[in-house]
């Protein structure tokens, strides 16, 4: 890293090249390339930051998590969730289980679930649900999360 006149660190990826040799191989003309990377390197790490943060969130002993990608059918669910609601993920991923038919419910917009909270019965208990629509900063709509715990 570099400091730059902001007195931030910066990243560099410097590439050298010899572009002539001598009679003995010795380099007589080389050119370097300097390119500044660290807003690439910040976007990786905050990528690595979300992906720890989501699979902490669903491999959490205490949370039945459920997420519903954008368009509204089942992406993934904790172990918990399966256990709760009596499903195999892989099979509610491979019948394209949409969030409307999971729930009994009849959303349009899936941001509108955001903060939506309900119960639904499952094998004679109560499940306790509530929704969060996630966005991008640029405000579209990356998919659904269920938390849920039975009463």
């Amino acid at each position: 890293g570099e400091e730059d006149g902001d007195g931030s660190v910066h990243t560099f990826v410097v590439i050298v090249s010899v572009l002539n040799r001598d009679k003995n191989g010795k380099p007589t003309m080389i050119i370097g390339t300097s390119k500044d990377v660290t807003k690439a390197r910040e976007m990786q790490k905050l990528e690595a930051d979300h992906s720890l943060r989501y699979w902490s969130i669903f491999y959490s002993p205490a949370v039945a998590t459920i997420f519903f990608d954008k368009e509204g059918y089942m992406a993934n669910a904790s172990p918990k969730a399966c256990e709760l609601y009596e499903f195999d993920i892989d099979q509610m991923v491979k019948q394209r289980v949409h969030l409307n038919d999971f729930f009994n419910l009849v959303f349009t917009d899936l941001r509108d679930t955001n903060g939506y909270e309900s119960a639904k019965n499952v094998g004679g208990r109560t499940i306790k649900y509530r929704m969060a629509s996630v966005c991008n900063d640029k405000n579209e709509l990356i998919g659904v999360f269920i938390f849920s715990k039975a009463l």
